[in-house]
């Protein structure tokens, strides 16, 4: 907190670069290395950034040499930390930003984009790994930078898919081939539950027959006493 006062004190401004450049003529690793210099100004060269501040601090009206935790001048590790510092320090949003545009093109979703920019730890890969998203990402160049995020956020989509879908999409599923199987027998059920016995006929179609099987009694026995 006593470094980020350092930004954010009275009286204190912030002055920042945005740089391009061909990363075939420069990486982002050199460019932090060779260009700023490296983190201790005191190991960094004479036409490094930190080394040409450290030279001559004094002519600057610097307060104090610089060391290792006020250094001069402050670098993303990577591409996508100088989005995420852009957005924690000038409001910048994906929709707006450069390599933030190319980040919601290659399929990281803006609500993804706001989690990353707390450096969480992320697991990818075939062989799952956890790593510190910024560890992962640092000193690497734009095209290799996406490349990566782009793949992060997949396994990341397919493990939020499997976690919020697993517990309840499974019963369900298990539910319906229970039921599947029980279909045949709720409809053999449903032929029981819907037979009824025949109508008894009436009394008097019943004393019809019974006279009419009478007369027909009567007349075989006629017909033995012919024969």
């Amino acid at each position: 907190m006593k470094m980020r006062n350092d930004y954010v004190a009275e009286g204190v401004s912030i002055y920042y670069y945005v740089v391009e450049w061909d990363a075939k003529a420069l990486s982002w690793e050199d460019f932090r290395g060779k260009v700023l210099g490296p983190t201790d100004p005191a190991k960094a060269p004479v036409d490094s950034c930190r080394g040409a501040v450290l030279a001559k601090w004094k002519e600057l009206d610097l307060t104090a040499e610089p060391d290792v935790a006020d250094n001069a001048v402050h670098g993303s590790a990577s591409p996508f930390e100088a989005y995420a510092e852009r957005a924690n320090w000038l409001g910048h949003r994906a929709q707006r930003d450069p390599f933030g545009k190319l980040l919601l093109k290659a399929g990281v979703t803006q609500s993804l984009i706001k989690e990353w920019s707390n450096d969480p730890q992320v697991t990818f890969g075939l062989l799952p790994m956890t790593r510190s998203l910024f560890d992962t990402l640092e000193d690497t160049d734009s095209d290799y930078c996406l490349a990566l995020c782009q793949m992060i956020a997949s396994f990341q989509g397919a493990a939020m898919d499997t976690k919020t879908s697993n517990p309840k999409e499974k019963e369900l599923a298990a539910l319906k081939e229970q039921l599947a199987a029980y279909e045949q027998l709720a409809k053999a059920v449903a032929v029981f539950q819907s037979f009824s016995l025949p109508a008894e006929e009436p009394a008097a179609d019943a004393q019809e027959t019974s006279k009419k099987e009478g007369k027909s009694k009567r007349s075989r026995k006629s017909k033995k006493q012919r024969d």
